[in-house]
């Protein structure tokens, strides 16, 4: 009994120590794509910062001048998006599944930006399913990177994600989030929400009624076949930009 009860002991501190160490290079690769991202983004900003600077420097209103689909979806600027999975998705019977009409923009996006999902996971089994439903859509195969769907645990490491990878554009439904990211980030969008940002945000934070009509084409276009005729037309370039990734 004694021998059992040593190898034993042995055994479990093994495992210990071996736990620690999968925690440990797990933590330490989420930092190395994190840093990863966000050195893509500033790479891409720099190369195409200059006509956008000078056009807001003569005309400050000239990002928001056009639509949300004209500056992110027909166009040729390669923006980068970050978006909470928590405006995509949603549960029905007991299945996570995409919410009305979001899929076909969230194609047009991946095949058209640099997009980055950022999820707030209660649980792996919860981002197994978020994972699993981006496979099913296809998406990875359009553009979307998966080292650019990124998960955390809490509102905090959310806003902080956010934060590092510097995005041209975040959209949330969390008041709290997008309140905390407003001062830092080029524009950030509250959608889906009855709560307003904060009055000291209230002028750098956007709001929509939902996802899919802040995306909506011009009144003139119709916007399903609209995003179909972009993502058409864009599917051969988006090969290439998702193996430069």
């Amino acid at each position: 009994m004694p021998v059992a009860r040593k190898i034993l002991t042995v055994l479990i501190f093994f495992f210990s120590i071996y736990y620690c160490y999968l925690k440990i290079t797990r933590r330490q690769s989420q930092q190395e794509e994190l840093q990863r991202t966000r050195n893509n983004n500033q790479q891409q900003n720099n190369r195409n910062s200059a006509p956008d600077d000078s056009a807001s420097r003569t005309n400050p209103s000239s990002k928001l001048s056009l639509s949300a689909f004209e500056t992110y979806i027909a166009t040729s600027h390669r923006h980068s998006v970050c978006l909470s999975s928590s405006v995509l998705v949603t549960r029905v019977a007991d299945e996570l599944v995409f919410k009305p009409d979001v899929l076909p923009i969230l194609t047009a996006l991946a095949d058209s930006c640099t997009l980055m999902l950022v999820t707030k996971c209660p649980n792996h089994a919860y981002e197994r399913e978020v994972l699993a439903l981006l496979t099913k859509s296809g998406l990875f195969e359009v553009g979307l990177a998966k080292h650019r769907v990124l998960f955390c645990t809490k509102t905090k490491g959310q806003s902080s994600i956010v934060r590092q990878i510097q995005p041209d554009i975040y959209i949330d439904d969390d008041t709290e989030v997008v309140d905390a990211l407003a001062p830092f980030i080029p524009r950030a969008v509250l959608v889906d929400c009855s709560t307003p940002a904060s009055a000291a945000n209230a002028s750098k934070v956007e709001v929509s009624s939902c996802f899919v009509s802040f995306f909506a084409p011009p009144a003139s276009c119709d916007g399903r076949d609209e995003v179909k005729t972009q993502q058409s037309r864009r599917r051969p370039a988006a090969a290439k930009s998702s193996s430069d990734l």
